[in-house]
């Protein structure tokens, strides 16, 4: 089952090549995403894109104190938070993802 393509999902993450594959990944499940690579980009993206996103997903190689104060910015916006704490693999994440979404 495809996700409605109106579903906004903001990943933030300091591998370039784990976001590049979760947003195709993302992208090929039907989910509109955006892409942060630094704090500033994260910041921007919630200041211009508010009440857009239904799912901040932070990754494990951000910073944890960076990863809190996304948290809370996110939740600030009632934005659900999926904090990975570990890599995890595509069938797994694309599980995850949608059962956040759908929660």
């Amino acid at each position: 089952m495809r996700a409605p393509s109106t579903t906004r999902i903001l990943m933030y993450g300091l591998d370039a090549d784990l976001q590049t594959t979760r947003e195709l990944l993302l992208k090929q499940a039907g989910y509109t995403t955006d892409t942060a690579d630094d704090w500033l980009a994260f910041t921007s993206h919630l200041d211009h894109g508010k009440g857009e996103y239904l799912l901040a997903v932070l990754c494990h190689t951000v910073p944890k104190d960076q990863r809190q104060e996304c948290e809370r910015l996110a939740r600030d916006q009632k934005i659900k938070v999926f904090a990975l704490s570990t890599a995890v693999g595509p069938d797994d994440f694309i599980q995850q993802i949608a059962e956040m979404v759908s929660a």
